[in-house]
This record gives structure tokens, C-alpha cells and sequence, in this order.
């Protein structure tokens, strides 16, 4: 299984993205900074690709980009801003292997990690629409347990008045 590293200080976004490529397959490790990812991966965890954001407390993208560049080259990498591209460095543009612009569809997510990584794009795919079609069954299921119940209750009262009445 191949692991994605998240470099971003805004953990919900995190959150959000974990869960993604978690259901794509990927084996995923989140940090709020880069700091952190380069600890993570001189500790021994093998990295395949890293979600690098531009901005972040303590060693900010571009930085964190130069020490996975000087110290792990085979970590790929992918740029994540919410800054306009004409502010970036040009050593963080063009040192990523892609970037990304925020808000970032869930489609272009997995789409950028798979191409960068040269896995089948196909496959991740098809594994969020499964876990998307258990999803909606799950909603579908509960709004139907919910009517059943419903249902129960208003024959219970109209039982209970006619018994009531006699």
C-alpha cells in the first residue's frame, strides 16, 4: 500500500483529506506542519508522496520542500496553496511534481496523488464510489428504519384511541 503524508496546518481540511485517500486505498499520515513531516519521515516512515501546503507554521512549504529535496528524493511531492500562483517561489512551483490550488475538488485530489505516484487512476476511483454507494445506502436505510418507526407510532395512538373509546 502506498502512504500519503499531509503537510498542512488546517486540520479539518486534514481530516477531509485523510478520510479521501484513506478510502482510495492509500495509506495516509497527517502533520500541522512541515516540520513534522520531515521528522515523520527521517523517523523510518516510508513516504511514497507528500501533500506539501505552501503555507504553515514552523517550516512553511517551499522550506519543507528544499529538506525532502536535500534529504529524501524519492519522496514525491505535490503543492497545496491557497495563495495565487504569481505569489508563490518559483524554486516551490517548479520543484513539485503538481499543484494544487485550494478548494480542491475530491476528484482532482486523488487524480494529482495517482498520476504523481503513476498508479491507475481507475482503481481509486472505483473504490469512492463504493464507498459512496454504502454511504447513501446507509442514509436511505436509516430515513427508512426512521419512517417504519413513524409508522408504529401513529398506528399505536390510533389503536390506543379506539380501545379508549369503547
Amino acid at each position: 500500500m502506498q502512504t500519503v503524508l499531509i503537510a498542512d496546518d488546517d486540520t479539518i481540511l486534514g481530516h477531509l483529506w485523510r478520510e479521501l485517500l484513506s478510502d482510495a486505498g492509500f495509506d495516509v499520515v497527517s502533520c500541522a506542519n512541515g516540520q513534522e513531516a520531515v521528522d515523520t519521515i527521517r523517523q523510518g516512515k516510508k513516504i511514497d508522496v507528500a501533500l506539501l501546503d505552501y503555507n504553515m507554521p514552523v517550516l512553511d512549504g517551499a522550506q519543507t520542500l528544499g529538506q525532502l529535496r536535500d534529504r529524501f528524493p524519492s519522496v514525491k511531492t505535490i503543492g497545496v496553496t491557497g495563495v495565487a500562483c504569481s505569489e508563490l517561489p518559483a524554486a516551490f512551483v517548479e520543484g513539485v511534481q503538481r499543484l494544487l490550488v485550494k478548494p480542491i475538488k475530491s476528484s482532482e485530489l486523488i487524480d494529482a496523488v495517482t498520476a504523481v505516484l503513476g498508479a491507475p487512476a481507475a482503481t481509486r476511483t472505483e473504490a469512492i464510489k463504493a464507498s459512496t454507494n454504502w454511504v447513501r445506502f446507509s442514509l436511505y436505510y436509516a430515513l427508512f428504519l426512521i419512517s417504519c418507526f413513524g409508522i408504529l407510532v401513529l398506528l399505536q395512538n390510533a389503536a390506543s384511541r379506539l380501545l379508549s373509546s369503547q
